[in-house]
């Protein structure tokens, strides 16, 4: 082919037995080379592993691109893929994965028709489950704005990414990280680029369950886990966000990282004191990144997060979590402040607009 495609779709394996006939299958269906090339990077592992479960396969812009670093991340396969990419757009998908009949042209369609820098795709677990995320305003599907439409908690960029944006930037997904690589690579979109639009009606993108050993759902340390948080808080481009981005995004780290992880630790036994002193001093440093962010904080979230942040003990945090699971129900809608039960980022006006999307 000598004309770039539309867009460079790019897969990373690092299993031989991971279906990714399945996945390669939901994206070509419908495309033609010069709409779409689909580049299979196989992480650490020989590309004859990987044709021979594509026999039979007829698609002439499908490449099989070996790629060994020694690093149990998917940052090197992602990155090499963006390498090599020349289409004028970019996409990655994980290898559990598949796109619902229809996922992949409506998207292609959509930056034929329109020249956006980002477009994302609805997301649904195999079990089903569509996700809320992004939790945009009603009816809203172009020109996204960052805090408005509360594009933080879309953590994967998953979706078409106009190439030419990631290569000005120099953006590529952190090698140093054996978890939570795309963490910066995604904040960083949704806070500069635009514009960012989104398919909500589309067919969706479906995250696998397949695989009893995937790296996403692989439980590690506490200094592994919030290492990608630390560093995005320190990055400068990050400190020079403006305070309402700031704070929209200390939020989404809070809710779902920290809190997340919390729940996760609840017994003591999973927690040693160096690690949750540790964690202490990030929710902290959080904080003071995002000024304001514990106001829209339902009472008794942020009575845990107030614990862990003032002392340190494994104790005195486990009492906090135990807490929690048993408050009463409205201490886990509204906030200290009555002023702030209907601010953007609070528990009830996420439980609304989940209400609504259905």
């Amino acid at each position: 082919m000598t004309n770039a495609p539309v867009v460079d779709l790019i897969i990373a394996v690092h299993d031989p037995l991971r279906p990714i006939r399945r996945a390669v299958e939901s994206v070509i269906a419908g495309m033609t080379p010069e709409r779409l090339r689909v580049s299979i990077i196989c992480h650490g592992i020989p590309a004859g592993e990987i044709q021979r479960q594509l026999e039979g396969i007829d698609y002439s812009c499908l490449r099989i691109i070996e790629f060994a670093d020694g690093i149990a991340s998917p940052s090197g396969p992602f990155n090499e893929g963006l390498r090599q990419a020349t289409g004028d757009y970019v996409a990655v998908m994980g290898s559990d994965d598949w796109f619902e009949p229809g996922a992949v042209d409506a998207l292609v369609s959509h930056v034929e028709r329109r020249s956006s820098e980002v477009v994302l795709v609805r997301l649904r677990h195999q079990s089903g489950e569509v996700l809320r995320n992004p939790l945009v305003r009603r009816n809203r599907t172009r020109d996204l704005d960052v805090v408005s439409d509360r594009l933080f908690y879309r953590t994967a960029p998953l979706g078409l990414i106009r190439r030419e944006l990631i290569e000005r930037n120099g953006l590529r997904f952190n090698p140093a990280m054996l978890v939570g690589e795309d963490l910066e690579f995604g904040m960083w979109l949704w806070s500069h680029a635009s514009p960012i639009d989104f398919l909500g009606d589309s067919p969706c993108y479906v995250i696998g369950a397949d695989s009893a050993d995937r790296v996403t759902m692989t439980p590690r340390p506490v200094s592994v886990a919030m290492y990608p948080l630390a560093h995005l808080i320190d990055q400068p481009w990050a400190m020079r966000l403006p305070s309402r981005v700031r704070r929209a995004l200390a939020v989404k780290l809070l809710r779902i990282h920290v809190l997340g992880a919390l729940r996760a630790r609840g017994d003591e036994a999973d927690w040693e004191r160096p690690a949750l002193a540790e964690f202490s001093g990030l929710v902290d440093r959080i904080i003071q990144f995002g000024p304001g962010c514990l106001r829209p904080f339902a009472r008794a979230d942020r009575s845990v997060l107030e614990a862990i942040r003032a002392a340190p003990d494994v104790q005195h945090v486990v009492g906090a979590m135990v807490a929690r699971s048993r408050a009463p129900r409205w201490t886990t809608i509204v906030p200290r402040n009555p002023i702030f039960l209907f601010d953007r980022e609070s528990t009830l006006v996420r439980y609304l607009l989940y209400r609504v999307a259905r």
